[in-house]
């Protein structure tokens, strides 16, 4: 999905509804933001009653070559999408 947001007089950036919608945000939450390459994603951070309304998740063990596996997958995968945004 694809959004315009307008940014305020002292850098304020203003959502619409179906930012909100999609983030399930509401005022006084506080958004995690990461920005690169002129590129910028946004998600809720989560707090301890959202915590709740997640699924039970089993933990599992990770080698260092299985993480370093995924975080080029994650890199890979992030790139592509930045150069897909881009067009």
């Amino acid at each position: 999905m694809t959004f315009e947001l307008k940014v305020g007089k002292k850098g304020e950036i203003y959502t619409v509804k179906g930012v909100r919608d999609a983030l399930n945000i509401s005022p006084g939450d506080v958004l995690l933001v990461f920005v690169e390459n002129g590129l910028m994603i946004a998600k809720k951070k989560k707090v301890g009653l959202d915590l709740l309304d997640e699924p039970e998740l089993t933990p599992y063990s990770v080698t260092s070559d299985e993480m370093d596996s995924l975080r080029k997958e994650l890199s890979r995968f992030l790139e592509k999408r930045g150069s897909l945004l881009d067009r």
